[in-house]
């Protein structure tokens, strides 16, 4: 169970997309034979450039196999890069989940607190120690660091490009086996494949690169009386 819960952050991260029809295609399959080159990652490094800390919304549609529709949520993201990341679902129903400290807190929609440890199980270490590096790198330009933990493709197509990654790490690349990030100006979806044929597909928008506020940062420590507060 906390392996599950742990991969649900990688339906995160951490960042904006298109219509719910839109999953992978036979064009995503072909990233993966395009090793990117040095150029090309100091190009987009600057693309990405958010600084450090990020806010915005994001339409999350997940293709499982066992269903004919994928399931549609909405909510917003809050990324501080000494803090974490804070993904927050509002529709069809309020949850948050919050990465930080080696922690995954998870706040339900009766705003009951569940806190986890990252080292408990070897995968969830392992994300653990991907997550934060990979969010950071996307939101701050810092593709070097991606070079750490992922083989990466690149493929650009007129103004969109797409970038492929593939974790080095095994116990990673079992619980997420490949991940595809598209954009132009900025990143505009994540597309999320598991090993069992699911998709989940992550359209961003409204991304701003703003300090947060302080109730904004107090977010990063829920405690039940601020949830009982918020219903």
């Amino acid at each position: 169970m906390k392996n599950n819960t742990f991969s649900r952050i990688c339906y995160f991260f951490i960042l904006s997309f298109l219509p719910s029809f839109l999953f992978a295609n036979p064009s995503d399959a072909s990233l993966f034979t395009h090793t990117a080159t040095q150029a090309q990652l100091q190009t987009l490094s600057t693309q990405l450039h958010f600084g450090t800390s990020a806010s915005g919304h994001f339409t999350q549609y997940r293709q499982l196999k066992v269903l004919k529709k994928p399931l549609v949520s909405q909510g917003r993201f809050l990324f501080d890069k000494d803090k974490g990341l804070i993904w927050q679902q509002l529709r069809p129903f309020k949850s948050s989940l919050i990465l930080k400290d080696k922690q995954l807190i998870q706040v339900n929609s009766q705003g009951q607190i569940q806190v986890q440890e990252a080292g408990n199980t070897p995968a969830a270490s392992a994300l653990e120690n991907i997550m934060p590096s990979l969010l950071n790198a996307l939101l701050t330009g810092d593709i070097k660091q991606l070079k750490q933990d992922f083989a990466i493709s690149f493929l650009q197509q007129q103004q969109q490009w797409q970038l492929g990654l593939i974790p080095n790490d095994p116990l990673v690349a079992n619980v997420l086996p490949k991940m595809i990030i598209k954009g132009q100006n900025q990143i505009s979806q994540l597309l999320l494949l598991s090993p069992n044929g699911d998709t989940s597909k992550i359209i961003f928008n409204d991304i701003e690169n703003r300090a947060l506020t302080t109730a904004e940062l107090n977010a990063f420590n829920p405690t039940a009386a601020d949830n009982s507060q918020a219903k």
